[in-house]
């Protein structure tokens, strides 16, 4: 059952392959009509299936069909990819699910990533980078489009904004993201932000004015990823959808692209630099240290504030409990001499605190007093998780009788369910 309305957009004499891809990853998500999937990012899936457990798409399809075409809860973006893609072979169209590490959500479609805090570093903004995104691309003629975008075209069902009033987005050709074509049909300009976007951070003063206070053009679009062809290793793609960080190419893309807020990179070193390090002993599950390191570049004595934080935060980049703080009133350096600040991570805390996709942002945020000029730098530490060692006294004895049996569950307590035979995770 599918909705045929997005033929208005394309018209009867352009019904093609882009135009059956458009139909059926609109129809993936639910956010319109009778899609297959409802997205969840809330954290609470009481009333369905946790994202992170389903183990393949064509039971998800079942359930789907099973309950007369009722969406099935829930999903994430790696679960729409994957459905997605599984619908796409069974259609005949060849098809992979991408990764893209680093992928940033541009919300005004700026290709910039603006990060607005306040002077207690509290996130304002609306743009985001997620942690990770997933999408697919799909091989096939663009018959539409002028010769040289035929090939991989990237689509995304995850419902994230509107295309043609409707959520999906897609498909796009992988070489049009590649070479900054943002007139090229659909949704070019957000898929280009995605892997290309630059990211710049302000902090908003009292008074309303917004002060510059960083940013990167490396952040966004790194090892963008897809499953190696007959065999489980991952293979990097990113060279299909930009040419190297910092090269001609590069550059003349960017030109094409009308990208004219695209960072100037500085040559000189900031007045203060700031880097996060974490201990040496840290053991994720257990209590941890994290290290502020701050450096006076200049030949003047520097009194400054320093406020260095810890928070949960999820893989598209919302943020949530604080887990960790550090304030510090005053912090005064000589010329170009450093110190550190230290925040203390306890798993009493942070245990609490972290959701499904264990993962914890550091920050850390430094104010000269004087000059009112500010410094920031963050960190993600991922796979947040409890250690876990085991010790066996058994005695010697032949391989085929020494198979051990392990069952893994999220949380603690017994199994549910008898474990046979086998490895299980």
């Amino acid at each position: 059952k599918i909705n045929c309305k997005l033929l208005i957009h394309e018209g009867a004499n352009t019904f093609s392959h882009h135009c059956i891809c458009l139909l059926f990853f609109y129809q993936i998500n639910s956010q319109d009509d009778k899609g297959v999937l409802v997205g969840n990012w809330s954290g609470d899936y009481t009333d369905g299936v946790r994202p992170t457990a389903w183990k393949d798409s064509c039971s998800i399809l079942r359930q789907w069909y099973k309950q007369n075409c009722t969406a099935v809860e829930y999903g994430q973006c790696w679960v729409f990819a994957a459905v997605a893609c599984t619908v796409s072979r069974a259609l005949g169209i060849p098809c992979r699910v991408v990764t893209n590490y680093g992928s940033a959500h541009d919300t005004n479609s700026n290709l910039l990533i603006e990060r607005y805090y306040d002077e207690f570093a509290e996130d304002l903004g609306d743009d985001s980078i997620w942690n990770f995104h997933v999408w697919v691309e799909s091989w096939m003629t663009r018959p539409d489009l002028k010769l040289g975008y035929e090939g991989w075209q990237a689509s995304d069902p995850t419902p994230q904004e509107k295309s043609e009033d409707v959520y999906c987005c897609g498909p796009v050709p992988v070489r049009a993201i590649k070479e900054g074509d943002l007139s090229v049909k659909f949704d070019a300009p957000f898929v280009f932000a995605e892997v290309n976007a630059d990211v710049v951070e302000y902090i908003t003063l009292r008074d309303g004015r917004h002060v510059k206070i960083g940013g990167s053009t490396t952040e966004v679009g790194q090892c963008i990823s897809t499953k190696a062809v007959g065999s489980d290793e991952r293979e990097d793609i990113t060279h299909l959808y930009k040419y190297p960080e910092g090269s001609e190419e590069e550059r003349q893309v960017f030109e094409k692209a009308s990208h004219q807020n695209r960072l100037i990179q500085n040559e000189e070193e900031p007045g203060v630099h700031v880097k996060i390090k974490l201990s040496s002993n840290t053991m994720v599950g257990s209590d941890f240290e994290a290290y502020a390191q701050v450096k006076n570049n200049t030949d003047a004595k520097k009194n400054c504030r320093l406020m260095f934080y810890a928070q949960a935060v999820t893989y598209n980049g919302k943020l949530g409990e604080t887990c960790g703080l550090t304030e510090l009133a005053e912090i005064n350096l000589a010329p170009t001499e450093g110190g550190k600040a230290t925040l203390q991570l306890l798993y009493s805390e942070y245990g609490k605190a972290i959701t499904q996709d264990r993962m914890i942002k550091l920050a850390a945020l430094l104010v000269d007093v004087e000059t009112k000029e500010f410094y920031r730098a963050t960190k993600t530490l991922i796979s947040i998780g409890a250690h876990i060692s085991t010790l066996f006294e058994l005695p010697i004895v032949p391989l085929q009788q020494a198979c051990q049996t392990y069952g893994l569950r999220a949380g603690p307590g017994p199994l549910d369910d008898l474990i046979r035979p086998g490895i299980n995770f």
